[in-house]
């Protein structure tokens, strides 16, 4: 499978067909044996056949700065993260407010790191904001201050 990149705009080539992607509109990606399963805004998914290919070498040719491997079989575009539970191993995905939320399991350990990576990289905690357990931190996002 060959990947070519301009901008967000990535071409999936495959023997028998291209397919032409924004990543920003992708909301995750699946690994399944030799095929890659693509999940889009709108909820638009597409299999794509990779052979000899896997989905870590295709993240490595692409080289985006929004999509993070969650597990051994995910990667997701951190831009349609809606919640992390670790206690239901739920990851939930969503591709606009309103529209319908994407449920995907995954391991505790895997949600831990990606909580703790969105924590470190992107967010800052909201100072003095207590909830009435007073367990729950509330996050903004830099630069929206």
């Amino acid at each position: 499978m060959e990947n070519k990149r301009t901008d967000d705009l990535v071409y999936f080539s495959t023997r028998d067909e291209l397919i032409r992607v924004h990543l920003h509109d992708v909301i995750y990606f699946e690994s399944n044996g030799n095929y890659i399963k693509m999940v889009g805004v709108g909820n638009i998914a597409a299999n794509l056949l990779t052979s000899m290919v896997c989905l870590t070498e295709v993240f490595n040719a692409i080289e985006s700065v929004w999509f993070v491997r969650v597990g051994k079989s995910h990667y997701i575009n951190t831009s349609h993260l809606y919640q992390i539970n670790i206690l239901r191993r739920q990851l939930l995905l969503r591709d606009s407010p309103g529209l319908p939320i994407i449920s995907l399991s995954v391991s505790k350990d895997s949600l831990r790191s990606l909580r703790q990576s969105i924590g470190e990289r992107s967010l800052l905690a909201i100072e003095g904001f207590k909830t009435h357990n007073g367990k729950m931190k509330a996050f903004r996002e830099r630069g929206s201050m």
